[in-house]
């Protein structure tokens, strides 16, 4: 089945945020070995890395989806980058582009959205400290988590909300 990329207008049928043909340039760009990989692997991991964008920044990006019936998250109507520049909408922001070659080749060698089972053995508590405020936050035993892929977080912080800070 051929890969259905959006195209900027919101297809209801969209699968991917970019092509093969830019995966392999994107991928190209950094040395990134794709040789043992075919087209269709390719397309697949395409999906797989819309799936994850969608799936984990959905409700973090800035914005609103341009309609009801599009697949995908973008492209979205009033979003705007850190710097506050208004994004086309309908044009797909490079990073969401550039994200998804990364999480396309990642998905080759490992689950990006896993089912992760809770369970209340070995749970760790993280603390965070800035001047006389802390943070404590327990989490399920880091066996359980879901991996995190900080290169992709890293990509699209600017086009996601800020992150709020809130008072007690």
């Amino acid at each position: 089945m051929a890969l259905v990329v959006e195209d900027g207008t919101g297809l209801a049928t969209a699968e991917a945020y970019d092509s093969v043909a830019n995966f392999d340039t994107y991928v190209a760009l950094f040395a990134y070995d794709v040789s043992a990989y075919t087209t269709a692997n390719k397309e697949v991991a395409l999906r797989i890395a819309a799936r994850y964008v969608d799936a984990k920044f959905g409700d973090q990006f800035i914005g609103w989806r341009g309609s009801r019936t599009q697949a995908l998250e973008w492209p979205r109507g009033g979003a705007q980058d850190a710097d506050g520049w208004l994004l086309d909408d309908d044009v797909l922001p490079v990073e969401i582009q550039n994200v998804s070659h990364e999480l396309a080749f990642l998905s080759f060698t490992n689950t990006l959205l896993p089912d992760v089972a809770s369970g209340e053995s070995g749970k760790t508590i993280e603390r965070t400290k800035v001047g006389p405020i802390e943070i404590s936050e327990t989490f399920g035993s880091s066996s359980s988590q879901a991996p995190q892929w900080r290169t992709a977080h890293k990509m699209l912080r600017r086009i996601l909300q800020p992150t709020r800070i809130m008072r007690a």
